[in-house]
């Protein structure tokens, strides 16, 4: 046998044909190498694709089960909503409505407390001029039981302040206040504004200064004074 050119003995691969995808120049050993460095490579490459391309099937199962979630929840949605309403009671049911009739309201507004002996029992719902006198409706719970014959008048709280509605007597005994109810001008007050009692403390001063001409000059000027000051 001769040793001659190792071309014989391993001939090149064929034109065109990678050395990584069947051909291979060298050793037995070296060739196999080769080739399953090669096969560990395509089989990597498949796994990746795999992983980030879903079969078709579970696309469309993916999709499915999402909708299905959806119309669940939005059942569920619908369900829960409807039972709320339907086991939730009515402000209006807990509560009744009366009105009370004031010659004039100065201070009070929608949403004024309405107190019996400092408690509130109530909201004012509005509150209308009609005519001559100012229309109060008020908003009473139905679990704080007022007189019939109950009489209102309007409180400030201070001189600057928002005032609210104080109702009284408190119930004892006898008919209560319901729904449509009015509390007429003859059962209702208003508070003293202070424009009203410093009109009057005018009027005294100016009496009390008239009354002591001739008098103590010294009484007379302080009266004089405090009534060129109001």
């Amino acid at each position: 046998m001769h040793h001659g050119d190792r071309s014989e003995l391993h001939p090149p691969a064929p034109a065109g044909q990678d050395r990584n995808r069947g051909g291979c120049r060298g050793s037995p050993g070296l060739c196999r190498r080769e080739r399953r460095r090669h096969e560990h490579r395509v089989h990597h490459v498949d796994v990746r694709r795999a992983a980030v391309e879903p079969a078709p099937g579970r696309v469309d199962d993916q999709v499915t089960g999402s909708r299905r979630l959806l119309a669940i929840a939005i059942a569920f949605t619908f369900v829960a909503g409807t039972v709320t309403l339907a086991v939730k009671p009515s402000t209006d049911q807990g509560s009744i409505k009366v009105t009370a009739m004031f010659t004039k309201t100065i201070g009070l507004f929608p949403s004024s407390r309405v107190m019996v002996l400092g408690v509130a029992v109530g909201r004012v719902v509005s509150v209308t001029p009609v005519g001559n006198d100012v229309k109060v409706v008020m908003r009473i719970d139905k679990a704080r039981r007022i007189p019939a014959d109950a009489r209102a008048t309007i409180v400030p709280i201070s001189l600057i302040s928002d005032r609210y509605v104080q109702v009284f007597p408190p119930y004892s005994s006898g008919a209560a206040l319901k729904t449509g109810d009015v509390i007429g001008t003859d059962r209702t007050f208003i508070p003293a504004e202070l424009d009203d009692l410093l009109t009057q403390l005018k009027k005294l001063l100016d009496a009390l200064e008239q009354g002591t001409q001739g008098g103590s000059p010294a009484l007379g000027v302080l009266v004089s004074n405090l009534s060129q000051s109001l």
